[in-house]
């Protein structure tokens, strides 16, 4: 790989970040070291600390862009004009498709050895969900697509508790089923469970209980 050292810190720093991101993702984040980083970028380590003060701190970083490249698109989705099922569709594609290139090295890594970015990205988990989330049910409600004896507060308890408990480094680790199927399985059994008989109709002929299975968009 040609060196980017001549690069201002600016570029410097978005160069290490995606490239750190890519590996990471795939790979985990504990046997990737810095030493591996600054031979792939061809630079040296006194640049990279200089960007960096350290490996978690370049962690804590990645962390923040991906939280904030997921709020972004989530709260512009949902603030858009698109339909309940449309929404809905592209959402569950996006975090089908996510969760389908995280290694499962990089789950154990970050909740193992870095159990406070661990914490944050769960907060932001749930306060993401809790919030823009239930948007859209409500959406889905009075569109006439989810059924109006459900309680969105416990839909998105329950929803949210199993996400958390099935989407783990411990389950994912000893189960045949990959993040990308947990994710669909969840969704669908979930948003079955609250569809109206039109909303049903509809997502039958949108396919969205299966679509996500076969994501190809991402966040």
């Amino acid at each position: 790989m040609v060196s980017i050292e001549s690069a201002d810190d600016s570029e410097l720093k978005q160069r290490i970040l995606q490239h750190a991101r890519e590996r990471f993702i795939s790979e985990g984040f504990v046997s990737v070291s810095v030493d591996d980083l600054c031979s792939d970028l061809g630079i040296s380590k006194k640049t990279f600390y200089r960007i960096f003060p350290s490996k978690d701190d370049l962690l804590h970083q990645e962390a923040d862009w991906l939280m904030g490249e997921a709020h972004a698109f989530i709260t512009g989705l949902l603030s858009s004009d698109r339909g309940f099922i449309e929404k809905a569709m592209t959402l569950s594609t996006a975090v089908a498709t996510q969760a389908s290139k995280v290694s499962r090295a990089l789950f154990r890594d970050v909740q193992r050895h870095a159990p406070d970015i661990w914490k944050r990205i769960e907060e932001f988990r749930l306060k993401t969900l809790h919030t823009n989330f239930t948007k859209l049910i409500e959406q889905g409600r009075q569109e006439g697509y989810v059924r109006d004896d459900i309680n969105i507060r416990v839909f998105m308890l329950a929803y949210a508790a199993a996400m958390g408990q099935i989407m783990t480094p411990a389950v994912l680790a000893v189960e045949a089923f990959s993040a990308i199927d947990a994710v669909h399985d969840i969704f669908a059994i979930f948003f079955q469970g609250i569809l109206s008989e039109q909303g049903r109709e509809q997502f039958v002929k949108s396919d969205l209980l299966h679509f996500s299975g076969n994501a190809q968009s991402t966040l």
